[in-house]
């Protein structure tokens, strides 16, 4: 878990706080950020009780779809984001300005959301 904390810190750092972005480097830290998770579900699996654990491997799900909504934001943030790549949203506060990016993270979170609300509603115990 320690090492998915690393790697994501890692990935930011090298987004928000570099100014020269090596697309290299970048390709490095988003294939780490996918795999290990894999490594550490692959390892509970082998180690673990195999198929009859569900949570990590939900988890692990959630971890993928999580992340993976971001994956527009962060290849916009390797080439440069400026202002023409933001859209207006109506908010009950006021208009809100976001990027493509984020809103497309929005939309497949909410997305994913209804699906696992539909799915979990079915699962019999």
């Amino acid at each position: 878990m320690l090492a998915l904390v690393a790697v994501n810190i890692a990935g930011h750092r090298f987004l928000f706080r570099r100014e020269k972005r090596d697309p290299f480097i970048f390709l490095v830290l988003l294939s780490l950020k996918y795999a290990v998770p894999f490594m550490l579900l692959d390892t509970v699996l082998i180690n673990g009780t195999g198929l009859r654990i569900t949570l990590p491997g939900l988890a692990f799900i959630a971890y993928l779809v999580f992340s993976g909504c971001f994956l527009l934001e962060n290849v916009v943030f390797l080439f440069g984001a400026n202002e023409t790549d933001r859209v207006v949203v109506p908010a009950p506060g006021g208009p809100l300005r976001v990027s493509w990016g984020q809103l497309l993270a929005g939309m497949t979170i909410a997305l994913w959301a209804l699906i696992g609300l539909a799915l979990g509603s079915h699962v019999d115990e």
